[in-house]
């Protein structure tokens, strides 16, 4: 069983743009798109990666955070 699973979240414009600046605090603070952004996250626990995003659907999220960390749906990494 993984740690970290991936998950989906509709963020709205005002969220995508906290969220995505405390990943990267050195960018200038712009507009980030309401939709659905995806990361790893440890259920119950701090730990989890930078948002990913924004995407159109959350199966586009789920797929696109799964690809990029090499897990499936469950978190298991993919050999």
């Amino acid at each position: 069983m993984a740690f970290m699973k991936p998950v989906a979240q509709y963020l709205t414009e005002t969220e995508a743009t906290e969220y995505m600046h405390e990943s990267n605090p050195d960018s200038i603070l712009e507009g980030y798109p309401a939709g659905w952004y995806s990361r790893l996250s440890a259920d119950g626990y701090l730990d989890c990666t930078d948002w990913q995003g924004p995407y159109d659907s959350a199966d586009r999220a789920i797929k696109e955070v799964c690809d990029l960390f090499d897990v499936d749906e469950n978190g298991d990494l993919i050999e």
